[in-house]
């Protein structure tokens, strides 16, 4: 099935379009910082590179003349140095090697280092280093950013980063829109939800897998579906079939009760009721058969606020009752919480812990106890029964709440993996 009709683009169409828009944007900032370095020139902020050698030829006889001499002739731009006519320095703001590099220009008209200008004095020498750079027009700006250039080219690297870094949070942000569809998808199956309606992509790599998606979604669907027809079949199959079985039993067990009161032998008696025995017997088997095939669906249960202590007082009540047909003693340890309330199904619960007594009677040894212990927490009743049988095989520990699961596996004794299964689905309703 194939989803969407709109015209869909290719991932590396789609990293290319952002890659060209990257480049147009670099551009278009190239030019904007070009224009404002123009503009900036032109309000007199940043000063032309040539702007230092032409005031100095344009105040050449003032500085000739100057004494002492006037440093506001010099453009802040630049430094200077007064040297005696034995190329002494006297004064200036020259470092070091700056003095040195100043010597040798002139001594030999030529600076190793910088672009120098000598003016002659009446008793000394004016030595000005310039360059031919642009420089800020305000002389804080100046010292605190002596170097325009380098610094409007770091300028430009943090806005260009910043280009990018937005850029690239553009494209993460499409493709994550792009995902989307993928995501909520994947995430409505781990949610076992297959009635949803899947969104495409613009994007051909993904809507590829989009429809994959829904492909393996229509597939599991009609799986699930299936399965849950076989079951449903098999279910009533079941139930079906122990309703039918119900009828010749019921024949069976009336006609046995009236053979046990017409006047016959000892020996045959005791057959008779061999026989109703086992047929009581096979009617408990078809009626947890019945209730074994309605499962989670059709456990219809009426949860309601019960008081913990009455709750408890039935289930010892119970228990002690199936206690005695065993010819066993029940222990009990209860502590409860004061005025304390449960929400259960009172019927319910109460079968699903008289299956897991029953358990442990059938398992325990003869002549023994059993110890039902009933301790109440916040967060619930916490129930444990403890007998003194074998105890179950690592087998039974994986499979014991299993249906039909028994560890007798010829299946000849009087146990159908049932009780604890049952249980285990009540339970599972109390969300225990």
């Amino acid at each position: 099935m194939e989803l969407g009709k709109q015209r869909k683009i290719g991932l590396w169409r789609m990293f290319l379009k952002y890659i060209f828009s990257l480049l147009v944007a670099t551009i278009l900032l190239g030019g904007f910082w070009v224009l404002l370095f123009s503009l900036a020139i032109g309000q007199g902020l940043i000063l032309p590179a040539n702007y230092a050698e032409k005031q100095l030829h344009q105040n050449w006889e003032a500085i000739s003349k100057s004494q002492p001499l006037d440093r506001k002739l010099i453009p802040h731009t630049c430094k200077f140095g007064v040297f005696d006519k034995f190329y002494e320095y006297l004064e200036g703001d020259f470092d070091e090697q700056t003095v040195e590099d100043a010597k040798l220009f002139l001594k030999h008209s030529k600076g190793y280092r910088n672009r120098y200008i000598m003016i002659e004095r009446d008793e000394d020498i004016c030595v000005i280093q310039y360059d031919i750079s642009a420089h800020f027009a305000s002389p804080v700006l100046h010292r605190l950013f002596p170097r325009l250039e380098l610094t409007l080219l770091l300028g430009f690297f943090v806005l260009f980063l910043a280009l990018v870094i937005a850029m690239a949070f553009l494209f993460a942000r499409k493709l994550k829109k792009e995902l989307m569809p993928v995501m909520e998808a994947t995430q409505q199956i781990k949610e076992k939800n297959l009635e949803f309606e899947l969104k495409a992509s613009h994007i051909q790599e993904f809507n590829e897998v989009i429809n994959s998606i829904q492909d393996m979604k229509t597939a599991l669907s009609e799986a699930l579906k299936k399965e849950w027809e076989t079951e449903e079949r098999r279910k009533k199959h079941i139930s079906a079939l122990a309703h039918d079985i119900k009828t010749p039993l019921t024949i069976i067990k009336g006609n046995t009760e009236l053979i046990i009161e017409e006047n016959i032998s000892s020996d045959v008696k005791e057959y008779i009721e061999s026989i109703e025995r086992s047929t009581n017997q096979i009617e408990r088997y078809i009626g947890l058969l019945i209730e074994a095939a309605k499962e989670k669906k059709e456990l219809e249960m009426k949860i309601v606020r019960v008081k913990t202590e009455d709750f408890v007082r039935q289930v010892i009540k119970q228990s002690k009752v199936l206690c005695r047909s065993y010819q066993m003693h029940l222990v009990e340890q209860v502590s409860l919480l004061q005025n304390s309330t449960l929400m259960i199904d009172e019927e319910s619960a109460m079968r699903a812990l008289l299956n897991v007594v029953k358990n442990a009677l059938e398992h325990s040894e003869e002549q023994k106890e059993i110890r039902l212990s009933l301790i109440e927490e916040e967060g619930g009743l916490v129930i444990q029964v403890e007998d003194f049988g074998l105890g179950f095989t690592e087998e039974a520990l994986k499979h014991a709440t299993e249906q039909f699961f028994t560890q007798n596996v010829s299946r000849t004794g009087t146990h159908y993996g049932l009780g604890l299964y049952i249980s285990k689905q009540i339970i599972e309703r109390h969300d225990g």
